[in-house]
């Protein structure tokens, strides 16, 4: 990530100019437009300790142009210029024009990337495809990305809410599956929040939900829907003052 910002400030350097770089601003949020450094960035800019921000494109800047106005604004307040290293936008009344096209296209592409990626999602989520993302507990992706069950965790996912519905607490399932030495699926200690996580997860009845989009059988569910209506989920709360 350093080679171009490196080869981009030595073109920009005029003789008898400190061009020591102060900020590597490499990382940008595409949606919400957020630096990884931003905070310290625009203090530093009110120190008045560069003048010049250097960025590959004017959208790895900001992606839309109420966030590209505001942070423009602050850096001008503060004596410090944006340069494109790759796109030669003039300082005269033309420049003005092209810069806006550019922005206006760096939001359109962002808005319509965002739609595509959500109906792909949701198309995955109606035809039971794996999304990405950590792996409920009891499952397993198999090599078309479709859920499976885990044979070795999905018997414990069964008996959790078997164990439940017969009257266990919260803190006896947790104690129950350290002794069998369970973790969770990012390998840590199960927990009482784990827990309780796991039992009003619908997509162990082989639902699945993306935003507004409910489908149900979407994946083999572990436990079926009778036992997760034996004992509402609510009267778990009442088990913390016990753990």
């Amino acid at each position: 990530m350093a080679s171009w910002p490196s080869r981009a400030a030595r073109q920009s350097c005029t003789p008898g100019r400190d061009c020591t770089p102060t900020w590597w601003i490499c990382s940008l949020q595409a949606r919400t437009g957020r630096f990884e450094n931003e905070g310290g960035f625009y203090k530093d800019s009110d120190k008045k300790l560069f003048d010049i921000v250097l960025v590959w494109k004017l959208d790895r800047f900001a992606r839309n142009r109420y966030d590209s106005a505001r942070y423009k604004t602050q850096l001008k307040r503060n004596g410090v210029k944006l340069v494109s290293a790759t796109e030669v936008i003039s300082a005269g009344p033309e420049g003005i024009i092209l810069e806006s096209v550019l922005e206006g296209y760096a939001e359109y592409y962002s808005a319509d990337l965002s739609e595509k990626v959500v109906r792909g999602m949701t198309e995955n989520a109606l035809k039971g495809i794996y999304n990405g993302g950590t792996i409920q507990f009891g499952y397993m992706i198999d090599e078309t990305r479709h859920y499976q069950p885990d044979p070795l965790l999905a018997p414990y996912v069964e008996q959790t809410f078997q164990k439940y519905a017969d009257g266990a607490t919260m803190t006896d399932l947790r104690d129950w599956l350290k002794a069998h030495n369970i973790k969770n699926s990012m390998g840590g200690e199960m927990s009482y929040n784990t827990i309780q996580r796991m039992l009003s997860n619908r997509r162990y009845i082989g639902e699945l939900r993306l935003r507004d989009v409910v489908q149900p059988n979407a994946i083999p569910g572990l436990v079926s829907a009778e036992l997760v209506g034996v004992r509402p989920l609510h009267l778990a709360t009442q088990d913390r003052s016990v753990a």
